[in-house]
């Protein structure tokens, strides 16, 4: 009888941690980050090269909310087996990518040329005006942490206490800040008006 009675209380706690999400409030993703966040960042430190577990966390968790606002899992009991199977298939992501581009490393570095020509010039500069907008487009909140933390390399200990955020909240402005960011940052790039005047000035020669 005690048992079914915990049972059905997480159930009610899951109910409403997913009902909040899927209703666009943080405080379930800041809910639903201070319960397993603990346990996901062991099973990463044991499984992953150190260096990965910070961007592996974020991922996991940015796969879990999206999972729960598309409807799964479908029972708010099976969500701790649901987001434990999330974060297997991240630790078994990393493995992939990290063997993919060791066998790559080699072919990039042979093939970047030293001279950088205006075309280059040109592109670069389009990428730091498209950084700047997407940067510009997170809110508020969002941005600093991302500068802060990816650009200033400050510790999230720092960046914590200085915003007045818990750990939860740091951690889910960074995972959607860095969702956004990368989002915005492959959409397709307008380059045809640099390209032409590129191409005219080669046809005028």
């Amino acid at each position: 009888m005690g048992e079914e009675a915990v049972n059905e209380t997480v159930s009610v706690t899951f109910c409403d941690v997913i009902e909040r999400i899927r209703a666009g409030d943080i405080r379930g993703e800041e809910e639903l980050y201070r319960v397993f966040s603990r346990g996901f960042r062991y099973l990463l430190a044991r499984s992953i090269p150190a260096q990965d577990v910070h961007d592996k966390l974020h991922d996991t968790f940015i796969a879990l909310f999206q999972a729960v606002r598309r409807g799964s899992p479908r029972n708010a009991e099976s969500l701790p087996a649901f987001a434990y199977r999330i974060l297997r298939r991240q630790i078994a992501n990393t493995y992939r990518a990290r063997k993919s581009c060791a066998g790559s490393d080699t072919a990039i570095g042979e093939v970047q040329d030293p001279n950088v020509n205006g075309l280059d010039l040109i592109l670069r500069n389009e990428q730091r005006q498209t950084l700047k907008r997407a940067l510009a487009a997170l809110a508020s909140e969002e941005r600093e942490v991302i500068m802060r933390f990816y650009v200033a390399e400050e510790a999230p200990k720092q960046i914590q206490g200085d915003m007045q955020l818990t750990e939860a909240r740091f951690y889910v402005l960074k995972a959607r800040g860095r969702k956004k960011l990368l989002a915005l940052l492959r959409q397709p790039v307008q380059r045809s008006s640099p390209l032409r005047a590129v191409k005219h000035e080669r046809s005028a020669v």
